[in-house]
């Protein structure tokens, strides 16, 4: 499904215009349907995405949990990236 890649397309650049409430919404959005479907390497993805989008806006607690959720699930994976 192409609709949550695009979700995070969409998260970031509305991230990158300071417009930090609709990038949550999608970036949320598109793991929760990634979830939804069990897409194992897009829930990787969104953590990932979650945690630079908190990153980005200073919130590094939040953003170390979402990078530990996806490094733990990418290695559980073996995912190479």
């Amino acid at each position: 499904m192409k609709l949550p890649y695009a979700m995070v397309e969409m998260g970031i650049i509305y991230n990158n215009l300071n417009q930090r409430d609709k990038a949550k919404k999608l970036l949320q959005k598109s793991l929760q349907i990634r979830q939804k479907i069990n897409d194992t390497y897009g829930i990787v993805d969104s953590y990932e995405n979650l945690g630079n989008f908190y990153y980005d806006n200073k919130f590094y607690k939040k953003a170390i949990y979402y990078y530990e959720k996806a490094l733990n699930m990418a290695k559980r994976y073996s995912f190479n990236y």
